[in-house]
């Protein structure tokens, strides 16, 4: 009893000093839960974000606006989600991402409707040499323009005999399309969209759905319980009876903690 007067008269004689490192230990314990309850603030708001996001994509459909050049583009609300929630939200996008070689950051998947202009295909008529009564007429045809170009070539065959026309069938020998496409991911106020585009007025894009894909969550690490750090402070020193400032490197064994 005597020593623990005797320490608590030298706590007493030190107030300032031990007043002031009590008001430390608090501090931090302070910042430490107000930061952690920023921290949670954060993933709760960002939580409803990504929910927000998906349930869009869910119900939204393509829709056509003019883009800054006046050009039309097909935008829809996309998907944000890891791998996991992918599969449940929109199955076909799932497989299409585990088909995929390498880590895949983000998806887009359409499809274009083509509407060819009316043209004339040029035309030319021979005769076959083993088969004085059939005919053939050759035919191409070419459209081009800055988003979409395609040929089509082949023969159309027939027969005339005692007057009459008898069909032969037509053989497609050349069917080529290529079509300029660009994609991206664009945020419009809180939403992001996937967004499709080309330069060819006959291209229109019918269906359309992309994904963000976001990391999962890692799994929560064990703390280690046994640590080494740096400590400095103010300590007591029995020898010359009062508390004075100290560094010092600190092994110990953590039995309960605190924050993340």
């Amino acid at each position: 009893m005597a020593a623990f007067l005797k320490y608590l008269k030298m706590a007493w004689d030190n107030r300032a000093t031990v007043i002031a490192i009590g008001a430390l230990i608090l501090g931090i314990l302070f910042f430490r839960t107000c930061d952690s309850n920023r921290r949670l603030q954060q993933e709760i708001e960002a939580q409803k974000a990504v929910f927000k996001q998906n349930t869009a994509a869910l119900t939204d459909s393509v829709r056509a606006y003019r883009d800054k050049a006046g050009k039309i583009e097909y935008m829809i609300s996309s998907y944000t989600a890891d791998i996991a929630t992918l599969k449940n939200l929109n199955r076909d996008l799932y497989n299409e991402v585990r088909n995929i070689n390498g880590k895949v950051e983000s998806i887009i998947r359409s499809k274009p409707k083509v509407d060819l202009p009316p043209g004339v295909a040029g035309s030319s008529l021979f005769r076959y040499t083993d088969d004085t009564c059939k005919y053939g007429i050759k035919f191409n045809y070419t459209y081009a323009d800055p988003g979409l170009w395609t040929n089509m070539s082949g023969t159309s065959n027939f027969r005339y005999f005692q007057k009459k026309f008898f069909d032969e069938g037509t053989t497609i020998d050349t069917n080529q399309m290529t079509l300029n496409l660009t994609y991206a991911f664009t945020r419009m106020g809180d939403t992001i969209k996937a967004v499709g585009k080309c330069p060819s007025k006959y291209v229109s894009i019918s269906s359309l759905e992309g994904a963000y894909l976001i990391e999962n969550k890692p799994a929560v690490q064990k703390k280690r319980k046994w640590n080494v750090s740096l400590s400095a402070g103010y300590m007591y020193v029995p020898t010359i009876n009062k508390f004075q400032p100290a560094i010092g490197i600190t092994a110990g064994y953590s039995i309960f903690n605190w924050g993340k």
